[in-house]
């Protein structure tokens, strides 16, 4: 489960700079910062072209989404804070959820309402900043259809430690 959780972590990072450099506006006034050192090596991706087309979005009906990635048949990986209801201190049900791939200016390629969610027992979300909550912060959930056939899969695996270890690696 800890490799999940540095996936999750590691898939929520690389998707966040790939959901900036999709709109075009924003990545051009982020160019022209000059308080981002160094060169900028984003590029604009097509999110219906493999593998961009497996990271989508998890919709959530009290507004708001968050980046998952199909990780098998009816199956993604979403960060576990991101299903949590800070009003009703609970996690949002799997029928408040709603995943979109391939999405792109408002178009996208598949759907699929949410079946059921899991995550980490023992994620605290009350501490989501908290070192030992980062490890734990995934989330698993079943759709009712399978995205597999149109967006691919994304197959998970640990980073081994010489790969986790490099120095000036980005994940």
């Amino acid at each position: 489960m800890r490799a999940l959780g540095t996936i999750a972590l590691s898939t929520a990072l690389l998707v966040a700079g790939d959901g900036f450099a999709a709109d075009k506006k924003l990545h051009d006034r982020l160019t022209r910062l000059k308080s981002v050192p160094g060169a900028d090596h984003r590029v604009i991706v097509d999110t219906r072209d493999r593998p961009w087309r497996a990271v989508g979005r998890l919709n959530r009906r009290t507004g708001g989404h968050c980046t998952a990635t199909v990780i098998a048949p009816k199956l993604v990986l979403t960060a576990a804070h991101c299903l949590w209801n800070k009003r009703t201190r609970k996690y949002l049900p799997a029928v408040s959820l709603h995943f979109v791939a391939g999405w792109q200016k408002g178009e996208y390629l598949f759907h699929s309402k949410a079946a059921q969610v899991h995550t980490d027992p023992d994620y605290d979300p009350a501490k989501p900043t908290a070192i030992a909550s980062f490890a734990r912060d995934w989330a698993l959930v079943r759709l009712v259809d399978d995205p597999s056939p149109v967006t691919g899969v994304v197959e998970p695996r640990a980073l081994t430690g010489s790969e986790y270890d490099k120095k000036g690696a980005t994940y």
